[in-house]
């Protein structure tokens, strides 16, 4: 029987980023079965041309993570493909590559084709490792110095897209094996339109320059963000709810000490949109490394 770890996050944006993978980290075996990358990255026959583009994006939503018991813990979906629409209102379809529910050996297939300038990552990051699609959608979770051995070998890569709640540390283990690469990160938990917002804007800023100015963009998203998003630039992890050890939020009182709203049939507290610990006005923050 599948065991269900729903975020009540979700109804706040928050489930493209949610604490339930992270939670059950010690006790979940996350399948992590792929092969070192720095021996098998070269360039296959046939490949050697690759074709050049500005933006590859990977998408992943995993739907479920295995205990070693074999139970089965269901992991909330993400909202991912209104994140897909936005990027290809920016970039030509010439130029740009999307993987839809993405697993690893998706990512490392398309770059034997492609060199791509911009590798997007969207979904979730957990213990310092990139949860990607595994077979019949399970959790697999693929490590830093892992990625950073495959980027290594993409030609005219310039910067590296992390959008995952506190991806900081992985993007530090990118960085060790390609120093040169401009790795884009959050040092918190990220709010869905936040991070499409602002990923937007600085892709925006991307495609419009001639020439490939990474940290000029940044900072004009970051200062572009204030107007365009709602939410804030900022970490929400002191405004929302604390998280118990079952990797649920504890929905005791809302951010004025009142009781929360419960739910007429189960009696449980629920989410409300008018509870700021639900609905903190801080989005998340990005960082470039």
């Amino acid at each position: 029987m599948t065991s269900s770890m729903r975020m009540r996050y979700s109804n706040a944006h928050y489930d493209s980023r949610p604490d339930a993978i992270a939670s059950c980290a010690k006790t979940i075996t996350l399948k992590n079965d792929e092969p070192n990358l720095t021996s098998v990255e070269a360039p296959l026959p046939g490949h050697s041309h690759k074709k050049n583009l500005k933006f590859l994006g990977a998408f992943s939503s995993p739907s479920h993570a295995t205990m070693p018991n074999g139970a089965q813990i269901a992991v909330e979906g993400l909202r991912l493909m209104s994140e897909m629409r936005t990027f290809q209102r920016i970039f030509d379809s010439e130029n740009m590559l999307m993987l839809p529910a993405a697993s690893f050996d998706d990512l490392r297939s398309a770059l034997m084709k492609v060199a791509p300038a911009v590798i997007h990552l969207s979904g979730h990051c957990c213990d310092e490792k990139w949860v990607f699609e595994g077979e019949s959608r399970a959790v697999n979770c693929v490590s830093g110095q892992d990625l950073g051995a495959m980027f290594s070998t993409v030609r005219g890569l310039k910067c590296v897209v992390l959008s995952g709640c506190r991806s900081h540390k992985m993007a530090k283990a990118i960085k060790t094996l390609v120093p040169n690469l401009r790795v884009l990160c959050s040092e918190t938990k990220l709010n869905n339109t936040f991070a499409t917002s602002f990923c937007g804007r600085f892709y925006e800023e991307l495609s419009e320059q001639k020439e490939f100015d990474v940290e000029k963009c940044f900072a004009k998203a970051r200062f572009g963000i204030r107007s365009a998003c709602d939410l804030k630039f900022g970490d929400p992890s002191k405004q929302l709810h604390e998280i118990s050890k079952d990797g649920m939020p504890v929905l005791d009182i809302d951010h004025k000490g009142q009781p929360h709203p419960v739910d007429e049939r189960s009696g449980l507290p629920v989410y409300s949109k008018h509870c700021k610990r639900c609905n903190p006005d801080l989005g998340g923050t990005f960082t470039l490394l």
